[in-house]
């Protein structure tokens, strides 16, 4: 009887072990989850500042109707409006288009911010205003790394 009740005494200490280990993985893989969320929200919220920033610079630089920046994997593309770029000869509409490239390109370089989102392309769409959604014209060039 003593022998059975020992067998029975670790039989229950051992299924107990085994059920607080459980429940040590399931509060740690939920951990982990809540750790992802709040570091992906962080990083978003970061991304979302530094292109704030860098809409900002460009509107008042280049003095712009709007700006919006939008990040696609590793492609920056910048819509920038202005309802006086249409009205423009072709010529000064490359040009135009291509000095707010190049600033924005600049920008992007002296920022140590924009740098760790690893843009390897920059993107920019004119576009008479935001509400249009067909650009005007687009200019593209590829960041050296």
């Amino acid at each position: 009887m003593k022998t059975l009740s020992i067998l029975f005494t670790i039989g229950v200490m051992t299924w107990a072990n085994q059920t607080h280990a459980q429940i040590n993985t399931s509060q740690l893989k939920k951990l982990n989850k809540q750790a992802q969320t709040v570091t992906n929200t962080a990083k978003n919220t970061t991304t979302n500042s530094l292109l704030s920033t860098l809409d900002s610079q460009l509107k008042q630089k280049f003095k712009l109707d709007d700006v919006k920046s939008e990040l696609s994997g590793e492609t920056l593309r910048v819509k920038a409006a202005s309802a006086a770029y249409s009205k423009l000869p072709a010529s000064a509409q490359n040009a135009q288009g291509k000095r707010i490239l190049e600033g924005a390109s600049k920008m992007i370089g002296s920022g140590e911010g924009l740098k760790s989102l690893n843009i390897k392309t920059l993107a920019v769409d004119m576009v008479k205003d935001m509400t249009v959604s067909k650009a005007v014209q687009s200019f593209s060039k590829q960041l050296s790394k």
